[in-house]
């Protein structure tokens, strides 16, 4: 028999032999949602579910990642990145002007699904102050909950995509989660 043929065959056998294991074996995906916001969007009722994970800066801070989705679809994403989970006080927030911000700052941002629409900037001169507070934080479960207001104006550098409001003002927002390590 030659080499070839050897390896051929030693190959199907392991083939063969991984192919007839048993699916129950296979684990279903593990979600990446961990909790749930809600808010009033312009005064009407509005969620998301809710993702988070300790901050690459600095692991006393937290990104949390509110992601609105309609009709099965992923429609926009409400980001805090840099949020302390030392300090149980207000938290003002600043617009997010790069996608790197390295201080507590939010984002907003539309879409369908993987397809970008409209970006949206944190409006800092209205009579809505915008801050986050972490109400509690578990450190042996790594849950947390809190609330959050936030207003926002659409980027009028871009041409506009999508069909939310031009303004965007969150109001009396909660939300809870798990730290995804």
């Amino acid at each position: 028999m030659s080499k070839l043929q050897y390896y051929s065959s030693a190959l199907l056998i392991i083939l063969c032999i991984f192919s007839c294991m048993d699916d129950d074996s296979i684990s279903e995906p593990q979600s990446i949602y961990f909790g749930n916001a809600e808010a009033l969007l312009n005064d009407e009722s509005w969620s998301s579910e809710v993702r988070s994970q300790y901050s690459v800066l600095d692991r006393n801070d937290l990104n949390i990642v509110l992601d609105y989705y309609e009709g099965g679809f992923l429609r926009a994403d409400f980001s805090f990145r840099n949020i302390s989970l030392d300090d149980r006080d207000f938290q003002n927030l600043a617009p997010s002007l790069t996608v790197d911000c390295n201080k507590k700052c939010a984002f907003f941002g539309t879409g369908f699904d993987d397809q970008i629409g409209d970006f949206y900037d944190l409006l800092v001169d209205d009579s809505l102050e915008d801050w986050i507070i972490i109400d509690s934080f578990n450190n042996e479960t790594l849950e947390f909950s809190g609330r959050f207001q936030a207003s926002w104006t659409i980027d009028t550098g871009r041409p506009k995509s999508d069909n939310f409001p031009d303004t965007l003002r969150f109001e009396n927002g909660a939300f809870n989660g798990k730290v995804i390590e």
